[in-house]
């Protein structure tokens, strides 16, 4: 496994995307600025291991799975994933 700064940029790009938050949201959640995120998003600025704990707890996923996209158990991941579409889902029919 090889850590890729660009890769685990779009990965939480993709994870905030997936839970419909703004990148002000995330910043919000994250108790970080907002140009922060956007350095992260863009692979301008590295992420911090308080950062990668938030996010672990925030998204669901484990820190292999955001730093390179390898997850430990595919079935939960999946399972995960299905659950995180259909809150979306709800979330935008209100």
């Amino acid at each position: 496994m090889v850590y890729d700064v660009k890769g685990c940029s779009e990965r939480i790009r993709q994870l905030r995307k997936n839970h419909g938050w703004t990148q002000v949201e995330l910043a919000e959640k994250l108790e970080m600025s907002h140009s922060s995120i956007i350095k992260m998003e863009n692979a301008l600025q590295g992420i911090s291991v308080d950062t990668l704990l938030m996010m672990k707890r925030l998204f669901h996923v484990s820190i292999d799975y955001i730093l390179t996209g390898k997850n430990h158990d595919p079935v939960m991941a999946e399972g995960l994933q299905q659950i995180i579409d259909i809150a979306t889902q709800l979330r935008y029919k209100q």
